[in-house]
């Protein structure tokens, strides 16, 4: 099954932290392509957020089905390697995070998915509580490993202006979104001004 990994599931003790990045997949847009070529000048991160309004449909060297996902994992990545260096070096352990909420039988779980098709708990980042696109790490299809890369469902016109009257608005949002995630530990300062400024130089709202 799909979610067959559930079985496998820890809980937290003191050697030992399981995060679950919510709306991400094993590899998203920005693994694939844009971490290629990130110089670090921010350009990247205004792509990544450019690519959830308009994903691509393959990485390089695949053809797949749909658009593949371009939920921003390694924001995650980054504050996890953070953590992994604080507590090896000082001992300081990561925040606990919450899992992905699951319904269903143990042979047929789900994931629960809010209003926008957004999974429920998880670590949570601006791009799932703020969004503007449903983002999974499933339901792909394709040549070779597309099952890999989840997808991407921009939401519509309608749906941003009903849930952003204006772009002062979303950005508000997003920023709240992103700071508050900085004092949960789960994203690092420098992403989180990478994260703002992305936001603030899009079109979102209104």
């Amino acid at each position: 099954m799909t979610l067959g990994y559930l079985a496998d599931q820890q809980a937290d003790f003191p050697g030992f932290r399981l995060w679950e990045a919510a709306g991400t997949s094993h590899a998203d847009y920005y693994i694939t392509t844009l971490g290629l070529f990130d110089n670090g000048t921010g350009t990247a991160d205004q792509q990544a957020f450019g690519a959830m309004l308009n994903p691509p449909v393959s990485p390089p060297g695949f053809t797949c089905a749909v658009p593949i996902n371009t939920g921003e994992e390694h924001y995650v990545l980054d504050d996890a390697q953070y953590w992994l260096n604080r507590w090896v070096a000082r001992g300081h352990a990561p925040p606990r995070a919450a899992r992905l909420q699951v319904t269903g039988t143990a042979s047929a779980p789900a994931f629960v998915l809010d209003a926008n098709g957004n999974v429920k708990g998880g670590v949570r980042t601006p791009a799932v509580d703020v969004p503007v696109a449903a983002l999974s790490g499933l339901g792909q299809s394709g040549s070779s490993f597309c099952f890999l890369f989840g997808t991407t469902v921009p939401l519509s016109a309608a749906r941003l202006a009903a849930l952003y009257p204006s772009h002062a608005s979303f950005v508000l949002r997003w920023a709240a979104d992103t700071i508050a995630g900085v004092f949960r530990g789960f994203i690092r300062p420098a992403d989180a001004r990478a994260l703002i400024t992305a936001a603030a130089n899009s079109s979102v709202g209104g």
